[in-house]
């Protein structure tokens, strides 16, 4: 599933106190999103993603690499990094080290590292969040509320089961689940489609 949806700046609400969760977005200093966002959800206006991280203009490695680094990877550390810029009991999320490759051999070992890591990001962004839930959650309750979940669908029930069992005491940390699987998705479409390119990358001319 490639759900391109922008993620929102969320606080996780536990019995009427709200602690801040970024995972994807911005607010302005007194913690409200701003109006005006230069970067608004990028969809078209009947709701499917604008979201296209390669247009296939590259065709050397060279300008792939390039391509590949200034977009999709670099759209998705920014992603990360606003994840870690509010995950305060927690330990950072590793962030996707830039595509280097010289070779189409190179270039398709770039590819299945990056398909590796939509993986290993999926399931960091998710260990963190729920981490960060749980240790919010166990000072203000004195309990753990949200169960680990490894995929965008498991976040998503998660979040149903607080809000059947918590309701408006835990209604943000639902929408952190619901937002940080938004969040995957989006970085699923910037890497595989970086990784696709690199697959399709041919030998430069003078090679």
């Amino acid at each position: 599933m490639r759900n391109n949806n922008v993620s929102r700046r969320t606080a996780i609400k536990v019995s009427g106190a709200a602690v801040m969760v970024g995972l994807s977005g911005c607010a302005d200093d007194t913690g409200q999103e701003s109006e005006g966002d230069d970067n608004p959800d990028e969809t078209d206006d009947n709701g499917e993603s604008d979201v296209d991280p390669i247009d296939g203009s590259a065709e050397s490695v060279d300008e792939t690499v390039e391509e590949v680094n200034s977009g999709p990877i670099a759209d998705t550390n920014e992603n990360v990094e606003t994840i870690n810029a509010e995950l305060e009991n927690v330990d950072e999320v590793e962030g996707i080290d830039d595509v280097a490759a010289e070779t189409v051999d190179e270039a398709q070992d770039e590819a299945d590292r990056l398909e590796s890591e939509v993986d290993r990001l999926q399931d960091d962004i998710f260990t963190q969040v729920v981490a960060e839930i749980n240790a919010q959650s166990e000072e203000l309750l004195g309990e753990e509320i949200a169960d680990p979940v490894e995929t965008p669908d498991e976040a998503r029930d998660e979040a149903q089961e607080i809000d059947d069992e918590f309701g408006n005491a835990a209604e943000e940390a639902v929408e952190a689940l619901n937002d940080a699987a938004d969040n995957v998705e989006e970085n699923q479409t910037h890497l595989n489609g970086a990784a696709d390119a690199l697959e399709d990358v041919e030998e430069d001319e003078d090679e």
